[in-house]
């Protein structure tokens, strides 16, 4: 098994952004269905509320560990150069290589 690359570990920061932003639209609508409830528009049982609180647990959990890889990945851009100039050096070589061909 490959380790990931930094362009992997981006793109799959990315698909949890995006999916947090859907859990967030979804958080909101089901806070605006229970503010309607609380205006007398619907009843809503105790069940139905710890279901709506257990998905916001869920979702500021997610957040807080999106949060913390944000943070992991941001804070790596020394791998970067590394790999930049890691880079170069094989292109110097594959230069040098040719040279001496």
């Amino acid at each position: 098994m490959k380790k990931p690359t930094i362009a992997d570990l981006q793109d799959q920061l990315i698909g949890s952004q995006k999916l947090n932003e859907l859990q967030l639209k979804t958080f909101m609508r089901l806070q605006t269905e229970l503010a309607e409830t609380h205006s007398g528009q619907a009843v809503v049982s105790r069940v139905e509320m710890d279901g709506v609180l257990s998905q916001l647990e869920d979702i500021q959990n997610r957040y807080k560990v999106l949060e913390q890889l944000y943070e992991k990945e941001r804070k790596r851009p020394s791998v970067q150069a590394d790999v930049l100039a890691l880079k170069g050096r094989i292109a110097e070589l594959e230069q040098e290589n040719e040279q001496l061909l």
